[in-house]
């Protein structure tokens, strides 16, 4: 989280390490509101670094009430919201695209399944996914 926070200008300038340290260990702990059940400290899910996001936006806009410069805040935050939505619409489209794989397999072997399998096997598929990025 650190090196993204860097890579995009937002720890050094909007926010501070000590900010994004809470903000990641809130993120890590208060698994109620990201709905995550995810017992791994060091790393964010994906759910947990949406919510860390939107944590870390609050901060940048509670600390721009002490900046005289406020547009550069509310740039910080526009920038934190914009990396949250795209990582949302990425996700989206994955989705998307897993299924109409299984819908393209299913008609290139002609097979006739339910709605309900059809949905088994989109999260067969991306349950393999997912562990093939983990390796």
């Amino acid at each position: 989280a650190v090196k993204l926070l860097r890579h995009y200008n937002i720890l050094p300038q909007f926010v501070t390490r000590a900010e994004a340290a809470r903000v990641f260990r809130a993120a890590n702990r208060e698994h109620d509101f990201s709905g995550s059940h995810d017992t791994n400290l060091h790393e964010l899910d994906y759910r947990e670094f949406l919510y860390f996001m939107r944590k870390l936006q609050n901060a940048a806009k509670a600390r721009s009430v002490n900046i005289i410069d406020r547009t550069k805040a509310e740039l910080a935050a526009t920038a934190i919201q914009k990396k949250a939505r795209a990582l949302q619409a990425r996700a989206q489209v994955k989705k998307l695209q897993a299924q109409k794989s299984v819908q393209e397999l299913l008609a290139e072997k002609k097979i006739q399944l339910s709605e309900e399998d059809q949905r088994k096997l989109v999260l067969v598929q991306a349950m393999a996914r997912r562990r093939k990025e983990k390796k």
